[in-house]
């Protein structure tokens, strides 16, 4: 539901903070469309943190490459088979801190122990107090594209970027809390991420 996607939204971003984490800091979500992608994506948005996803299918020189480039702290990966390909890589890179994993793995933090700690340890007053400081023109996301040559770029997205698109197709598309929706581009790309937020302006249902 609509309000259960808001707390449990809301526990991430607290249990975000009780890591240490700030607005401005990268976050990375490596993995497939899921529900879960959605929820900490909003945690990250909702502390003015800054979510740098990946493709869950590129090599690990290029997740090192990248995580290292944004400076992340904290990686969100979906099942074992990005694990394999990332395991290791908190001992290599300086700036990570944190691994969790969407699926249960052995060893491996789960991503519900960020929930958990959310529950436990509430930041509602400190996340509001940071939401009063984010503007418009504040970065939003940080998308790594390979680009033509060389290494992935970082492209520079603001809310207001992501929002003017949301605004535009508010009266070009008429669809809303009756309606149902397929999620099945990926969600680290900035099209799909900006689909994805209308659908929820509207309170259409996402599968």
């Amino acid at each position: 539901s609509s309000e259960e996607c808001i707390n449990t939204s809301n526990m991430i971003a607290y249990g975000l903070l009780n890591l240490g984490i700030r607005k401005n800091d990268k976050i990375c979500i490596i993995s497939h469309n899921r529900p879960e992608w959605s929820l900490v994506d909003m945690g990250i948005n909702k502390i003015g943190a800054i979510n740098s996803p990946i493709y869950p299918n590129i090599t690990r020189q290029e997740y090192k490459y990248i995580i290292n480039d944004c400076g992340a702290k904290v990686i969100f990966i979906g099942s074992s088979e990005i694990h394999n390909q990332i395991k290791g890589l908190e001992t290599e890179i300086e700036c990570l801190k944190h691994i969790f994993c969407f699926d249960e793995i052995k060893d491996v933090n789960n991503w519900s122990s960020v929930v958990n700690s959310g529950e436990t340890n509430s930041q509602k007053e400190l996340m509001l107090n940071i939401q009063k400081t984010i503007s418009q023109n504040d970065l939003f996301t940080l998308i790594y594209t390979s680009g033509t040559t060389g290494n992935p770029k970082g492209v520079m997205l603001s809310h207001n970027n992501l929002l003017s698109q949301v605004k535009v197709l508010e009266n070009l598309i008429d669809i809303g809390i009756k309606d149902r929706a397929i999620s099945f581009l990926p969600l680290c790309h900035v099209f799909e991420r900006v689909v994805e937020y209308f659908y929820m302006y509207k309170g259409v249902s996402i599968y």
